[in-house]
């Protein structure tokens, strides 16, 4: 006998003890009490149990066919689906790209990963090993870590990169103080092909004279990160030899120095096109010949397109001078901006400015040298962000007038938004207008200075009247937020109404 078919399924032939069920129902006065059953009941009642008892002999022996079916079921299982697994990349396409396109890959994986990448992908496969080795460029980053002891790997690591990098232009980050002497000539020998160099110097360098083997040999070296130890004391005679090595390098546009002081260092200023300068406040052990030094590097950077000062240090700029960078477009700083208050930037299109942050100081925004700044400049700024906690409104308006021509604001980390800032931006027939190019508008804060209907009035008016322009305004405030929430439903349904009415972008979060 055989079970039924189920879902297309035939179960395996079995005995008759699959069906067949004992019935007690003869003897329900039996069930539940303790009355002996007659001579004959107990004997039908015997003769049932032992056929019982066969049954279950029967039906657990079945289970155990089943069981070990299964198992074979299992075990033939686990072998089909290892041959889908084993066989199923064969068939893949990534196996059918010809190396131009896996080289395509490697490059673009390249850029957005760590230093290590190549190593990953060259232990794939013989193929993909082959066409990894067969790109130079895929081997062009040689990172040491400055964290780490000299050792024989770091040599061995530099020498082999070195090998395979062939002749492409490199990338190398490295630190001198940590620097095994066979390791640091090895990368020496090939500072012909550094593009790009990350290099951090230490109060407590004595000057390699192998590292002076540098100069005329920067023939390609485009990007220079430059950095001392935080809070240290320099070495002005070492770091001058160190420096003076870079003064003939053609290339160099990308110039950052982080943590050493500016001395007189040969650097070709003259040709460069970005520079960043970044100091913590006891990096500047000289406050007099910093602020001379600074001035003497802004007036010998006549090809500068992009200027990033951060400086978490306030003083008092004594003696400011007249300075103009013709070619600068964009300048971010975060520093004492009386440096700016007599400063001309005609080309600028792009300005970040933040306060200054000081453990012993909180947040200070000078406003009248850059309005001064943007006064003389009588560039067409574009692009504005102000990041800081206090902007009075008479200087956002002093600073709307100086830009014209601005298309994007940004505020960030504001404390308060008076309904003052936005009345002063709303165009009006009788007034002069603020800002008449102005396509967005991002402002953060975390409160607000009157009442919230006024607040929220005074944004609205503001965006009603640049309704044509097609202005992209964002509030991110807590208090905005709320505000739009808790409007009783005429107010608000009409205050929303009206945006929709004027097709404005408009998102409160």
């Amino acid at each position: 006998m055989t079970l039924e078919a189920s879902d297309g399924i035939n179960f395996l032939p079995l005995t008759r003890a699959c069906l067949s069920m004992t019935s007690t129902s003869a003897f329900p006065d039996l069930w539940d009490t303790n009355a002996a059953p007659s001579t004959s009941d107990a004997s039908i009642i015997r003769s049932e149990i032992n056929s019982a008892t066969n049954d279950l002999f029967l039906i657990r022996n079945e289970l155990l066919q089943l069981q070990a079916y299964e198992k074979s079921l299992n075990r033939r299982l686990a072998k089909l689906q290892q041959f889908v697994d084993t066989y199923q990349p064969v068939v893949s396409g990534v196996r059918r790209l010809p190396p131009e396109i896996l080289l395509i890959i490697f490059r673009l994986y390249h850029l957005y990963h760590e230093p290590e990448q190549p190593w990953y992908v060259s232990m794939v496969c013989r193929t993909w090993r082959s066409v990894a080795l067969s790109a130079p460029h895929m081997w062009s980053t040689i990172s040491i870590e400055s964290n780490s002891a000299p050792s024989s790997n770091s040599i061995a690591y530099t020498k082999e990169l070195i090998q395979r990098s062939a002749a492409a232009p490199l990338t190398v980050e490295f630190a001198i103080l940590n620097m095994h002497p066979k390791c640091l000539r090895q990368l020496l020998s090939a500072s012909h092909r550094w593009q790009k160099a990350t290099i951090a110097f230490s109060a407590t360098d004595k000057c390699h004279h192998s590292f002076l083997s540098l100069r005329d040999r920067l023939q390609v070296l485009r990007e220079l990160v430059i950095s001392g130890n935080s809070g240290g004391r320099h070495n002005i005679d070492v770091h001058k030899l160190y420096m003076d090595v870079f003064w003939n390098a053609p290339s160099l546009q990308s110039l950052t120095i982080i943590s050493l002081p500016l001395t007189t260092f040969r650097l070709p200023w003259h040709q460069l096109r970005r520079l960043v300068i970044r100091y913590a406040d006891q990096d500047l052990e000289d406050e007099d010949d910093f602020d001379q030094n600074f001035q003497d590097v802004l007036r010998n950077v006549p090809l500068l397109v992009e200027l990033k000062i951060i400086i978490t240090h306030h003083f008092t700029v004594v003696n400011p001078e007249p300075i103009t960078i013709p070619r600068l477009e964009k300048l971010e700083i975060a520093c004492d901006l009386g440096y700016f208050h007599l400063m001309t930037l005609p080309s600028l299109q792009t300005l970040i400015s933040a306060p200054l942050f000081a453990e012993d100081t909180d947040g200070i925004y000078e406003a009248p040298p850059l309005v001064s700044l943007l006064s003389r400049s009588h560039c067409s700024l574009k692009y504005l962000k102000i990041d800081s906690t206090d902007l009075p409104v008479e200087t956002a308006v002093a600073i709307f007038q100086a830009t014209p021509t601005l298309n994007h604001l940004v505020i960030d980390r504001f404390d308060m938004i008076p309904p003052q800032l936005f009345n002063a931006m709303t165009l009006r027939p009788a007034q002069p207008n603020l800002l008449p190019q102005l396509l967005s508008v991002d402002i953060t804060a975390e409160g607000i200075d009157a009442p919230a209907h006024e607040v929220a009035d005074a944004a609205l008016e503001f965006c009603e009247s640049r309704c044509k322009s097609d202005l992209e305004v964002k509030l991110a405030s807590a208090f905005f937020f709320w505000n739009t929430r808790s409007f009783c439903a005429p107010s608000r349904s009409y205050r929303v109404q009206r945006l929709a009415d004027a097709g404005l972008k408009f998102a409160a979060s």
